[in-house]
């Protein structure tokens, strides 16, 4: 299996340290023997180049950047008569197949006496009736909308409607784990009384054998109210649902919980909110919760943040490994709002999941708004403005392994932290300046307080990359491959100059010794 080594951030980096070196003239016997005592029981071995302190293998003049992708023109748009306006979608690539599931906000004769609105927190939200709607393709680019026959509409049944709920605020994924007629499942946005007065909202559950035929659970499953698409999955690794919702402190925030059963949830947590480091007028509206195609373990937050200044919502990057503690990739958006006019310029939201397209590139879909956050309301009053609304839903592409990486403006150095060596290869993903430059050399690690550099794998052999390669193996002089390495822990010393390197790929499997 090739192991993907993504820098989003300084996880996969070793940190080094300042250690202490010694005089051996000025040692006493009492502390050589100590010295001796450490290295039999620990593998501690002392620098005895003389008395100070020296940087041993610390990173410098590096930081971690991120890559703004490539939008793809509109792939789904409002093209139904049901369809009055797109809302959340979810994307499965299941058996060569591009599944889509995505949200409409029905016109209202077809929402009837249970369309209007309801206001909770601070906040006006419409809760006319929706619904759930399936689209498939097998390129990423040209989907069909199959006429399911399930449901009617103005009288015709020829739609691809798969479900009506009271608000579609929905994220699909698929249960490996469960039996198969509950092989699909989803969170449905639902009354939780019906006091005409003051009806409140919550979660609910629904279930499906094939995606397309939904069974809605009667009792809820969280009884709070998390508007927006909340999304769920069934963790592999930790054998529980784990499901990122909405929640509030200070403003909108994003929060968590965890399950062994799917009809039995806690009250969620938060675990991410607007900090210091944001403008006091941001809150974290959706999640845009995904997680790496080739690895799950990469579990990604696609945050819209909600600009109260402007209305404005756009993208931030965030990376969880435990699934609760987030860490921004960059504050900086990583999905930017269109240009003035274009069909994006208002609003950005990412939905699940990250896929890999057929030409090896990555994409998450999002959906895009001409209009701000601010511009619906003015629909409550009478207003026609919301005639003239748009959204569609395109795809934010990156090439492989290049969503962000460890950058050097000048020069810098890092380690990355000790691996066996399992392949023939180590392969870069980078770019450098014209004037720039990625170098490496392997160091043993002997003990986790003890490397050293590998003799024919230095600085001095190597071979230096320029240029821009989404993948391409790093070389040393007279060595044709690894595989005199094999079975010893490495770190890899990368020198960077000018140059950004997004993943350390390290090859492992025969079939790709063609590219490397």
């Amino acid at each position: 299996m090739n192991e993907q080594r993504l820098f989003l951030d300084w996880i996969n980096v070793h940190k080094g340290s300042m250690e202490v070196t010694l005089d051996p003239e000025r040692i006493t016997a009492e502390g050589r023997e100590g010295m001796e005592r450490n290295e039999r029981r620990f593998g501690i071995r002392m620098d005895m180049s003389g008395h100070g302190i020296k940087r041993d293998r610390l990173p410098f003049g590096v930081k971690i950047a991120i890559e703004k992708p490539r939008k793809s023109e509109p792939w789904l748009v409002e093209d139904r008569p049901w369809e009055k306006q797109l809302q959340w979608v979810t994307v499965i690539h299941e058996e060569g197949k591009y599944r889509c599931w995505y949200s409409v906000q029905f016109p209202k004769p077809l929402g009837g006496e249970n369309a209007g609105q309801t206001f909770r927190e601070g906040r006006q939200m419409d809760v006319g009736k929706s619904g759930l709607c399936y689209a498939e393709s097998t390129d990423g680019v040209q989907w069909v909308k199959p006429e399911l026959g399930l449901f009617a509409f103005e009288g015709s049944k020829a739609n691809n409607i798969v479900a009506i709920w009271q608000v579609s605020e929905t994220a699909v994924f698929l249960d490996r784990s469960a039996p198969p007629e509950e092989r699909y499942k989803a969170f449905v946005w639902d009354k939780l009384s019906d006091d005409p007065d003051r009806p409140d909202y919550g979660l609910f559950g629904a279930v499906s054998p094939d995606g397309v035929h939904w069974t809605q659970l009667p009792e809820p499953l969280i009884p709070e109210f998390c508007d927006t698409q909340n999304v769920v999955y069934w963790d592999e690794q930790k054998r529980k649902y784990v499901g990122y919702f909405r929640g509030g402190l200070g403003g909108r925030a994003i929060r968590y919980a965890e399950t062994d059963d799917f009809r039995r949830w806690p009250s969620p947590e938060v675990i991410a909110h607007a900090g210091p480091l944001d403008h006091p007028g941001d809150d974290y509206y959706n999640n845009g919760f995904t997680r790496h195609p080739d690895d799950p373990s990469i579990k990604l937050i696609f945050n819209s943040v909600f600009h109260h200044y402007d209305g404005t919502l756009d993208v931030r990057l965030g990376v969880t490994h435990n699934g609760k503690a987030v860490n921004w990739v960059s504050y900086d958006p990583i999905i930017e709002l269109g240009r003035p006019g274009e069909w994006d310029c208002g609003m950005i939201f990412v939905g699940p999941n990250m896929v890999r397209l057929p030409d090896g590139t990555l994409a998450v879909p999002y959906r895009g708004l001409d209009y701000t956050h601010i511009a619906p309301f003015s629909q409550f009053y009478g207003s026609d403005y919301d005639d003239d609304r748009s959204t569609a839903y395109a795809w934010a592409v990156w090439d492989d392994g290049r969503i962000a990486g460890v950058e050097a403006e000048d020069y810098g150095e890092l380690w990355t932290r000790p691996e066996e060596v399992n392949g023939r290869a180590v392969e870069v993903n980078a770019r450098t300046s014209k004037i720039g430059s990625v170098e490496a050399e392997l160091w043993e690690s002997i003990t986790p307080y003890h490397a050293k550099p590998i003799p024919g794998y230095t600085f001095e052999e190597c071979i230096a990359f320029r240029g821009d390669e989404i993948w391409t193996p790093l070389r040393w002089k007279g060595k044709s491959d690894l595989s005199e390495l094999a079975d010893k822990k490495v770190q890899v010393r990368i020198r960077l100059s000018s140059a950004i390197v997004p993943p350390l790929y390290h090859q492992a499997w025969a079939a790709y010794l063609s590219t490397a």
